[in-house]
């Protein structure tokens, strides 16, 4: 199992995020979704609001331009 995700975060825009992450939050319709590798598929809609990301290096980003949608895979999330 590996111990990254990629993960994207794009707008219609631009892209926001591309990079490994070891754990992602973001929020849900029923509340706040974690998301760490190998967590099982699924297909959520997301509310706007910030996305917490721990990087690879141990540091934590949060970035507030978030999706209203995304899709989880066990080795990439990619909210939009």
């Amino acid at each position: 199992m590996a111990n990254t995700i990629q993960c994207d975060i794009v707008s219609a825009e631009k892209s926001i995020f591309s990079g490994e992450v070891t754990f992602m939050v973001v929020a849900g319709n029923l509340g706040e979704l974690g998301i760490a590798p190998g967590h099982a598929p699924l297909l959520t809609d997301l509310l706007p609001g910030p996305v917490r990301l721990d990087l690879e290096d141990g540091s934590e980003e949060v970035t507030t331009e978030a999706a209203p949608s995304g899709r989880s895979r066990p080795t990439r999330m990619s909210p939009g």
